[in-house]
């Protein structure tokens, strides 16, 4: 197991104990010179071990990856199973045969990477299979976690994690990088105050998948998107388009006091299917989607019971 621990030593008070648990890595090289990364870990938790503010025992967790209990066709569920897995892969080869990609000694990936591997359409992939996450939402705790996590003690900025961030981000557009993320009903409960065990929202995002690939398309000039300043290379002008690909859905229920839990929204859960498209050296992002129509009918209890 490992522990990780946010402390502010200024103030002789901790942030933040998170604790990780059956982390397992497994690394494998192949003869092209390509090689396959998998991670698993059992559970994760963190909370809050600050005692100099008023907080009940439910709120002191921050964030709870829970495993699902409730599998479809009634599987057996065994809690040795990891509760967040992951593969990373580059591929050297140009172009792989269906058996190649059978004959791996990994997992499999969605079909629709496997699709392009086949193809040699593919430089890395990685896929993220993320159990049920609980996030515990205290306005003011939140907003310093965050401010600690971008900005770290004074004179020791950890803006360099945000740097870091935005240089990887920039280097895999360029790159034929396709990601597969999804995460089991994640969950957002907001509590009626810090210091009460029960009462609150709780937000529900269902099953969010979210995937990103690229496309290769003809660059033109347009008003509407600016000019585009391509490289010189003999042939048509082609720019890359970085896809990025969010589907989720929301539902809100109000927790009025211990086991009496309460939907708002009648109609069901709010649908939402979002595409962004982004040009490597075109200057406009393109976004499009659909979002299902729905009611909310909020009381003002229910309203102040947000908290946000």
């Amino acid at each position: 197991s490992v522990c990780i621990c946010l402390n502010k030593e200024y103030q002789q008070r901790r942030l933040l104990d998170a604790m990780v648990v059956g982390l397992k890595i497994n690394f494998n090289r192949f003869m092209d010179n390509s090689y396959c990364l998998r991670g698993s870990l059992k559970s994760l938790n963190a909370w809050d071990p600050d005692t100099s503010r008023p907080i009940s025992d439910r709120n002191r967790f921050i964030l709870q990856v829970k495993k699902n209990l409730f599998p479809p066709n009634n599987c057996e569920i065994s809690l040795q199973e990891p509760c967040i897995s992951f593969q990373y892969r580059t591929f050297g080869s140009t172009e792989l045969s269906p058996s190649d990609v059978i004959d791996f000694p990994i997992n499999k990936f969605p079909l629709w990477i496997e699709d392009r591997i086949c193809s040699g359409g593919v430089d890395d992939a990685l896929t993220i299979k993320v159990d049920q996450i609980e996030f515990n939402h205290l306005r003011e705790r939140t907003a310093e976690l965050l401010d600690y996590l971008n900005n770290g003690l004074p004179g020791k900025g950890m803006g360099a994690t945000s740097k870091a961030a935005q240089t990887f981000c920039v280097d895999r557009i360029k790159r034929r990088s396709f990601l597969d993320f999804i995460v089991d009903n994640p969950q957002v409960f907001i509590p009626r105050s810090s210091s009460t065990a029960s009462g609150g929202c709780l937000f529900s995002l269902g099953n969010v998948s979210i995937m990103s690939w690229f496309e290769e398309a003809l660059a033109f000039s347009d008003e509407s998107f600016g000019s585009i300043d391509l490289p010189l290379a003999s042939g048509p002008p082609m720019d890359w388009w970085r896809i990025l690909g969010v589907k989720l859905s929301l539902g809100i229920s109000t927790e009025i006091d211990a086991g009496i839990v309460l939907p708002l929204n009648s109609n069901g859960f709010l649908e939402a299917d979002i595409t962004i498209r982004k040009p490597m050296y075109g200057k406009t992002a393109v976004i499009d989607g659909s979002v299902a129509p729905t009611r909310l009918r909020l009381k003002y209890r229910e309203y102040k019971m947000l908290n946000l």
